[in-house]
């Protein structure tokens, strides 16, 4: 026995099997879509790449170089100036070497052509300065050599007077870190009690006082009393 189904109810089963067959054919289409877009965002592989820091280098363009102060002046201009205190004298290799006040070791090349400053503006050679020296380097190249080394000599120190011999010019300092200072006391030595000028000896033990003095020779260039 057959069993005829209606005409309408054949038309509406067509009609949901083609709905059905539309919208998966859809979603295929848009998950396609979905994943091109992504492969066209993160790489043809389809693979997100992480960010490293040498990747990030490569896209600055800085890489590897102007880490240190000479580094970045270098590239500015090729010369320049660094402050310091000077580690090492090589005079049969013409180099001085410089701890900076950023921390940098730098060695520079020196010649004939390199001017010596010593103290107030003094004419100087190489053998002129010595390790522990305060300096000022003016440098040109790459190398870096030196076109001039300017060398501080004067030094400070605060501290009461332990003793004083006007006679035999000297002057004795306790500091204020404990430790003691003898200075010279020479024809050039300015002092000062308060804004008055005075004589070394006007000087007792005991006063406190500011004294400027050349860290080399140890002559007192001033001396200050509190």
């Amino acid at each position: 026995m057959k069993i005829r189904l209606p005409r309408k109810f054949k038309l509406v089963t067509v009609l949901a099997l083609v709905s059905l067959l539309a919208l998966s054919t859809l979603g295929i289409v848009f998950a396609d879509s979905q994943s091109q877009q992504a492969q066209a965002k993160h790489g043809s592989s389809g693979n997100i790449t992480a960010a490293t820091p040498d990747s990030l280098m490569m896209k600055s363009g800085h890489g590897e170089r102007g880490k240190d102060d000479l580094g970045r002046i270098e590239k500015r201009s090729g010369s320049g100036t660094l402050h310091g205190s000077l580690t090492a004298i090589n005079t049969g290799a013409g180099e001085i070497t410089m701890l900076t006040r950023k921390g940098d070791t730098v060695t520079f090349k020196v010649g004939p052509d390199t001017a010596f400053r010593i103290g107030n503006n003094k004419t100087g050679v190489l053998a002129d300065i010595a390790v522990g020296d305060q300096a000022k380097v003016n440098f040109k190249g790459h190398s870096p050599v030196a076109a001039e080394v300017r060398v501080d000599i004067g030094a400070k120190a605060e501290g009461t007077i332990q003793s004083v011999d006007s006679a035999g010019g000297s002057l004795v300092l306790s500091l204020d870190d404990g430790q003691t200072l003898t200075l010279k006391l020479v024809s050039g030595t300015k002092i000062e009690i308060g804004d008055v000028k005075a004589t070394s000896a006007e000087l007792i033990a005991g006063q406190t006082v500011e004294v400027k003095y050349n860290a080399r020779t140890l002559e007192a260039l001033a001396v200050e009393v509190e």
